[in-house]
């Protein structure tokens, strides 16, 4: 379970170094003739990731809530009772968690806001909010500073392709 919880607690320097691995290794597949294009791997600007967010409420119709943020841990959600007796789960609104904890948004992606601060590509900057931040804190727009590393602060890694020759 602890594979499913995110990167967190390294540097800005650490992250850099991890996603320009992931990029030798995406990269280094063999290409072929039939091959058009590369991967890039990178982190987002703040911009970029504003864009990415799509319209998520803190919480559902029914009152649950929709991401791991400061006091989130919701004991009346259908899964609530469990995630309360669960060695992990339980640690909600407290500090980072499982990504398997929350639904995923209209594009398939789990945890763009809460859980872990994701680091930008603007060394210091952080933006998404954080199991320590209010839900409020974790809207497009709204950044979070560091200086090092931190245990709800995370990353990550963005690709884009890249076609030959560019």
């Amino acid at each position: 379970e602890l594979m499913d919880s995110p990167i967190a607690g390294i540097t800005y320097e650490q992250a850099m170094k991890y996603i320009q691995y992931k990029q030798d290794i995406s990269n280094s597949c063999g290409f072929t003739s039939k091959d058009t294009f590369r991967y890039e791997c990178f982190l987002p600007t703040p911009e970029q990731f504003d864009a990415a967010q799509t319209a998520l409420d803190s919480v559902n119709g029914l009152g649950c809530n929709m991401f791991n943020y400061k006091g989130s841990l919701c004991a009346d959600c259908p899964n609530g009772k469990e995630m309360i007796q669960h060695p992990v789960s339980s640690r909600t609104g407290m500090e980072p968690t499982s990504v398997w904890n929350y639904f995923p948004d209209r594009r398939g992606l789990k945890n763009l806001r809460g859980n872990v601060a994701e680091m930008t590509s603007v060394k210091g900057i952080a933006v998404g909010g954080s199991c320590i931040h209010y839900a409020s804190e974790a809207y497009p727009g709204k950044r979070q500073a560091y200086i090092g590393s931190a245990g709800w602060l995370g990353f990550r890694v963005w690709y884009r392709r890249i076609p030959f020759g560019s």
